[in-house]
């Protein structure tokens, strides 16, 4: 019996690993999805531009909230969109 018994435990353990590490990589990718978000907004602040967030609902626990789609939106007055494409295409690809 005690063989049954080790056996499911290190498969729950296993188990526990493998979603563990799952939830890394959804940490992950939203804490980088996030730090990317305060970098747009900073970048276009810097060249005068205000900017805010229009994705999603009302925050909950966590600093923001994204679609289900793991999107976020970032607007800026029409009058100054062209200019923020540009600024922002124009930080693309450099190297922190």
């Amino acid at each position: 019996m005690a063989g049954m018994f080790g056996h499911a435990e290190s498969s729950g353990a296993a188990a526990n690993r493998a979603f563990k590490a799952q939830l890394n990589k959804v940490y992950g990718w939203y804490t980088g999805g996030f730090i990317a978000f305060i970098v747009v907004l900073a970048v276009l602040d810097s060249h005068g531009i205000a900017g805010f967030r229009i994705t999603g609902n009302p925050q909950a626990i966590l600093p923001m909230s994204v679609s289900p789609l793991g999107e976020v939106r970032i607007a800026v007055h029409e009058d100054v969109a062209d200019d923020a494409r540009r600024i922002i295409a124009s930080h693309r690809g450099r190297s922190a």
